[in-house]
């Protein structure tokens, strides 16, 4: 068994290089509905001539089966409140401009509420004006992406291991989980190559098998 981090979830803490000029804004518009219009976002994307921006999800924006790399690439991402989405920008360490969208139970405007609890993000809790961005930004970037931490520490894959080596009954942590040529590696209970697996009674190759009585 061979276990490690990047079979289990995204490999956290990927840096941006973020010397670049412009710098870059990725807007997660996602599918579950939006309250911004195409328009508010060119007007945002006007407001702001020294950041490039890319959309990603929505009406107007390109879909991509693995938004990762641009996701590590942004120096901020403005992104709405939904958990998958910002469990992306935690663990890539982003800068974020999180904007909740209206949903049927408020589940949104709760988190967002959470993250500003938090001081995790910069939260507005409508889309902003187009001269509110410019300062928008600034502040996220300034911020910086650091504070997710407390969100997602970025251990989440040696504990999902940690986890499924103990249901398994392995007592070694997984963080030691070797492949076959590990000699530390532990085996399945019972694998045939486990000098103290349990054999079938009466098996001939146990040395501690129990006879039938009688039995030459």
């Amino acid at each position: 068994m061979n276990l490690s981090p990047t079979d289990l979830s995204r490999t956290d803490l990927s840096p941006a290089d973020s010397a670049r000029t412009p710098r870059k804004v990725l807007l997660l518009m996602g599918a579950g509905g939006t309250d911004v219009s195409p328009g508010e976002v060119k007007a945002a994307r006007a407001a702001t001539p020294g950041w490039e921006w890319t959309t990603l999800g929505g009406p107007e924006g390109g879909w991509s089966a693995d938004p990762w790399p641009a996701l590590c690439a942004a120096d901020v991402v403005v992104t709405h409140a939904g958990q998958n989405a910002l469990a992306e920008c935690a663990a890539a360490r982003r800068p974020a401009v999180v904007v909740p969208q209206e949903r049927p139970f408020g589940e949104q405007a709760a988190t967002g509420r959470a993250l500003t609890r938090g001081d995790l993000a910069v939260v507005t809790p409508r889309w902003p004006a187009p001269d509110a961005w410019p300062a928008l930004l600034e502040q996220a970037y300034e911020q910086g992406g650091d504070r997710w931490s407390r969100w997602a520490p970025g251990d989440g894959a040696i504990r999902a291991a940690t986890a499924l080596a103990e249901a398994a009954g392995f007592t070694a942590p997984a963080r030691d989980l070797g492949g076959p040529d590990d000699p530390t590696a532990p085996r399945t209970p019972g694998a045939l190559d486990h000098p103290t697996a349990p054999r079938t009674p009466g098996a001939p190759d146990h040395p501690a098998a129990p006879r039938t009585p009688g039995a030459p």
